[in-house]
């Protein structure tokens, strides 16, 4: 079982109750993602289903799984908006960002049977939007299996270990039956936001998911070596068997990557 840290709750003013809750369901309007899928991928019209989702969440994570597994041949098939502009996102269904303001993660698929999507959330979420975030998501797209990557700083967690050092942990389901080859994430080292809400769902609604901590000695910085915290996976179950980058490819990407401090980058205007 994991630790799953909630939005810390408020105290309402007696007298400001209606006017409170008329301000909480206008924000809701806004905390509540959209999710838009590729035609072609729907069985319903609503929803999509695949052998595996693998939900990447943070910088390291999805620059792995951009290192190993997307290409220039990967489509992109679907993606999850912050709800800015709702009623354009509803009529046009584009896959596309539709402002400037809109914060977007997007759906791959690297091969054109679609069994395995990839969501790249690149983006910060609200921890009061995350339980929305996972179940728009997760309602939409029926996975057999799901797979969760995220990282925590050392600098956060309490482990007797080398603080210089990058280790893997894991926390899953119930309903995870296939081996895990490292040690579960153990207490009192708590998983927050994005990542709790979606493994807390599939535990919710029985569905067979594993998560994946890396934590990282550093959080300031992505490169290759930071990155392969991730590579033991790729000769485990579920994502030996997937098609891959070739070696060279790999490192190709990984030159090319441009390596941002987060603290810089978030004084940056784009």
């Amino acid at each position: 079982m994991w630790e799953v840290v909630y939005p810390t709750s408020r105290a309402v003013e007696l007298g400001a109750e209606d006017d409170e809750e008329e301000k909480c369901m206008f924000q809701s309007n806004f905390t509540t993602p959209i999710v838009r899928l590729s035609h072609e991928l729907q069985s319903d019209g609503k929803t999509v289903s695949c052998k595996l989702l693998v939900l990447a969440f943070e910088r390291i994570s999805t620059t792995f799984i951009e290192a190993h597994f997307l290409n220039n041949e990967s489509q992109i098939v679907g993606l999850v908006s912050s709800g800015n502009m709702k009623e354009e996102c509803t009529i046009t269904n584009s896959l596309r960002q539709t402002a400037s303001s809109d914060k977007t993660c997007f759906m791959h698929s690297a091969d054109g049977s679609h069994e395995v999507l990839f969501c790249q959330s690149k983006i910060d979420v609200s921890p009061e939007a995350c339980h929305n975030w996972a179940n728009e998501v997760l309602s939409c797209i029926k996975a057999d299996k799901i797979l969760i990557l995220s990282t925590l700083p050392a600098s956060v967690c309490s482990l007797n270990c080398d603080g210089d050092s990058d280790r893997m942990f894991a926390l899953k389901t119930e309903s995870w039956k296939t081996k895990i080859d490292c040690k579960f994430l153990p207490s009192p080292n708590i998983v927050a936001n994005l990542p709790a809400a979606a493994l807390t769902y599939c535990q919710i609604f029985h569905i067979p998911a594993v998560m994946y901590v890396g934590v990282t000695a550093t959080d300031s910085v992505v490169d290759s070596s930071v990155i392969e915290i991730f590579n033991g996976l790729l000769e485990c179950e579920p994502l030996k068997d997937l098609p891959k980058r070739s070696e060279t490819e790999t490192a190709e990407f990984l030159k090319s990557m441009k390596i941002i401090c987060p603290h810089l980058e978030s004084n940056m205007y784009m």
